[in-house]
């Protein structure tokens, strides 16, 4: 017999605007309003109320980061939303990408991996450190920063949503792994 939470979410989800909104959020975990807007193809408005309602009917979970209210699918842990959220930023995602395929590296060079000026990659490597995200050791005098996550974990994230990233660089290091 079908148990009554999963009736009542079925109920939920009966409405084909709130049940392509909420597909929009499992497809593209971490993405903001605007994006699941574009997305979706309906109004700001018709999105933000449903959005709004899925996740007080808990079929979805809004994050809420400074000034930004990120969506993800009510299964994911909070470590994955907490990368999710990070890889949803392009800058974030190459300077995690740089060091899943370069390893330990140091800021000049993350910074001529990802094509940013040193004090922007020196704002987002301190969030990431923050976020404990990457680490960082001395070796030969050298500040290196690296992943203190599992590799798998994050290229598994990766593949799993590759579709939502619109990034060749992305497509380029999955490419790579899978080969």
């Amino acid at each position: 017999m079908l148990s009554k939470s999963y009736d009542a979410r079925e109920n939920i989800l009966k409405l084909p605007v709130r049940r392509r909104i909420c597909n929009v959020v499992r497809e593209n975990a971490g993405c903001h309003l605007r994006e699941v807007e574009r997305r979706s193809g309906f109004s700001l408005g018709m999105v933000k109320y449903h959005l709004d309602y899925l996740a007080r009917h808990d079929l979805i979970r809004q994050e809420k980061t400074g000034n930004n209210v990120r969506y993800f699918p009510q299964e994911l842990s909070a470590e994955e939303k907490r990368i999710l959220g990070l890889l949803r930023s392009k800058s974030y995602r190459h300077i995690v990408l740089c060091l899943v395929a370069e390893g330990a590296s140091t800021q000049k060079r993350i910074s001529a991996f990802v094509s940013l000026s040193q004090s922007t990659v020196s704002w987002h490597l301190k969030r990431l450190l923050n976020e404990g995200i990457l680490g960082t050791r001395s070796e030969k005098g050298r500040l290196l920063y690296a992943l203190q996550l599992e590799k798998g974990k994050i290229v598994k994230m990766l593949v799993s949503y590759r579709e939502s990233f619109v990034d060749s660089l992305v497509d380029r290091a999955i490419e790579m792994w899978s080969h």
